[in-house]
């Protein structure tokens, strides 16, 4: 498979933040989806949101849990990157935006990623 077969955009999540003061509004633009990929593939998933990025904090959860970076596995900006999917890799991604002025927090709906054994 080419870079670009395997750098799909499997979540935007929009976010309006708003002042503390203010209500606050928040719609997903796109549903999670769901992905299969065979074991060593690339996988990137792009989590989005509106605001000042200065002000956003990105986090993801694996099955839910915070997921633990390393060389493999990294988060730039809002994005998740996956360098050589694994078996364990297997199961729902959410993204979590967080206005770091107000707190407002937002989570995505979850993506399910299949892993295919070859």
């Amino acid at each position: 498979m080419d870079m670009n077969t395997n750098l799909l955009l499997l979540l935007c999540l929009a976010i309006a933040l708003l002042a503390p003061s203010v209500a606050n509004s928040s719609r997903c633009i796109q549903p999670g989806q769901s992905r299969a990929f065979v074991e060593n593939d690339a996988v990137d998933f792009s989590c989005e949101a509106n605001g000042p990025s200065a002000d956003l904090h990105y986090d993801w959860l694996h099955n839910g849990q915070q997921i633990v970076y390393d060389k493999r596995v990294q988060q730039i900006g809002g994005n998740l990157h996956i360098e050589s999917v694994q078996r364990e890799d297997d199961g729902d991604f959410v993204c979590i935006a967080t206005s770091v002025a107000s707190g407002a927090r937002q989570e995505s709906p979850p993506a399910k990623l299949s892993v295919i054994c070859e």
